[in-house]
């Protein structure tokens, strides 16, 4: 049986990507991405090589489109539109430099 809690979805801004990407991961083994650079109706999807049973796989890119869709955090392009802190609890500002610095001591 397939638990809805084995799954997980990160939100990633990779420099190879205008918009960010969503990591999907099932029993913390990565499976791929969604690539929303070309709008919501227009996904791609990149995956891990390897294997996973088609039902994972359906019901994985089911949640991760519904995740994509009704995120508060990102406009309607893609973009964030807010800052979170280590929690992914929102902070209330928005960096508007497009860009995004980790200054590491």
């Amino acid at each position: 049986m397939i638990n809805e809690d084995d799954f997980k979805f990160l939100y990633v801004s990779d420099c190879e990507y205008e918009k960010l990407v969503l990591e999907m991961y099932y029993k913390n083994s990565y499976i791929g991405l969604l690539n929303q650079d070309n709008g919501l109706e227009d996904l791609k999807l990149e995956l891990a090589e390897q294997k996973i049973s088609m039902k994972v796989f359906e019901m994985v890119l089911k949640k991760a489109k519904q995740k994509l869709e009704n995120d508060k955090s990102r406009d309607k392009d893609g973009k964030h539109i807010d800052e979170v802190d280590f929690n992914l609890k929102p902070e209330g500002k928005t960096d508007k430099t497009g860009g995004h610095n980790l200054n590491v001591k």
